[in-house]
């Protein structure tokens, strides 16, 4: 039998948070077969489920609930088309498993979350009585937020990159993937992102910061391990969901090797991507990435000066939107074209909302 309660009193609760295309899945898969952690089959975006129910949680039995999540996140059960993973579990056996367990616990919403993770686990025979942590893919920083206040001791594991790197890969690599992806609104985000969910990440107290270019070095695994509260396993070392081989995502031009990490990812020619006046005005707003010793310059009274002037001008990834090319373009919808000037327009306030921040508040530091 299964004491929910006294199984949360001994797991030590963890959310992985991305700031963008930085290696959270790689992360994740590196600890699919690590004894000890109890994961589950990709990100959880358990709080947009529970906001988007159509009654009140409490009024669904434990059945309901699961087939409800299971209809709602089919990728975490068959496969997931963008993160490239066939999963294909067995829903008779996981659900039997789940069902299980609330034989005798309470059913609410922090145990329906434990539970996913659990049924997985034992759906494979492990033994829960050498579980040492949980590890939450949150993904977002809602979804991370919602998760730290539920689970208050939280730990966080937040994966970061260069941020132009990141920037470059979320912009190139989501048009390659879809072309509808090439418009201001989806700029505009991971622009903002990129700053926004490294600081909220700073401003909490319990963190390990992973860096994508230093994500296979095999002292940061020894410290993520010591961080989990785990002993080291080789399995650290390649990334599985569910036992198999993971190479990448869909989006990745770069696909690990037999579950190996790829070097190709420290360097995705960034430098060539953007041209000097983007540099600039992405040196103003990532300047706090200085912290983890990326290679961005101090900010000087000329960066203040330029930044004030020019951000209001398009960088060179946005200039296409505006162009006359673009607006002559028939496929491209006349409700797109009018809502890339209204995200430019959020763009331009977003930027003085940085110069405001850097001149009146100072930058939170590790």
């Amino acid at each position: 039998m299964i004491d929910l309660e006294k199984l949360k009193n001994n797991l030590s609760f963890y959310a992985i948070l991305t700031t963008g295309r930085t290696g959270s899945d790689y992360l994740h898969a590196c600890l699919d077969k690590v004894p000890g952690i109890l994961v589950f089959t990709g990100q959880v975006f358990i709080y947009n489920f529970f906001e988007n129910l159509e009654k009140d949680f409490n009024t669904y039995t434990p059945e309901e609930i699961l087939n409800l999540f299971i209809k709602k996140n089919k990728h975490l059960f068959y496969f997931d088309e963008i993160e490239n993973k066939k999963v294909n579990l067995d829903l008779n056996i996981y659900k039997k498993r789940y069902l299980e367990i609330f034989k005798n616990n309470d059913f609410n919403k922090k145990n329906f979350l434990l539970s996913l993770y659990l049924a997985y686990h034992l759906m494979f025979n492990k033994d829960n009585s050498e579980l040492k942590s949980i590890v939450h893919h949150s993904h977002h920083v809602s979804e991370t937020r919602n998760f730290i206040k539920d689970f208050q001791n939280a730990k966080l594991l937040v994966t970061i990159r260069d941020p132009r790197a990141n920037l470059k890969s979320g912009i190139v690599n989501w048009i390659k993937f879809d072309h509808i992806y090439e418009n201001q609104k989806h700029f505009y985000f991971y622009l903002r992102r990129i700053r926004e969910d490294l600081n909220f990440a700073l401003k909490t107290k319990n963190k390990l910061f992973i860096k994508l270019e230093e994500a296979n070095e095999n002292t940061l695994k020894v410290k993520l391990a010591n961080y989990l509260g785990v002993e080291y396993d080789k399995n650290l070392e390649r990334a599985t969901f569910l036992g198999e081989i993971w190479e990448g995502d869909k989006l990745s031009n770069l696909k690990g090797f037999n579950g190996k990490y790829n070097s190709g990812v420290k360097d995705n020619q960034w430098q060539e991507f953007f041209l000097p006046h983007d540099k600039l005005i992405l040196n103003f707003i990532y300047n706090n990435y200085r912290n983890f010793d990326y290679k961005i310059d101090n900010l000087s009274f000329f960066s203040y000066l330029y930044f004030l002037f020019f951000c209001l001008f398009p960088m060179s990834f946005e200039r296409k939107l505006f162009s006359f090319s673009y607006f002559k373009n028939k496929k491209i919808p006349l409700k797109m074209k009018i809502s890339n000037f209204y995200f430019y327009l959020k763009r331009i306030l977003y930027f003085y909302k940085v110069l405001f921040d850097t001149i009146i508040y100072k930058e939170k530091k590790l």
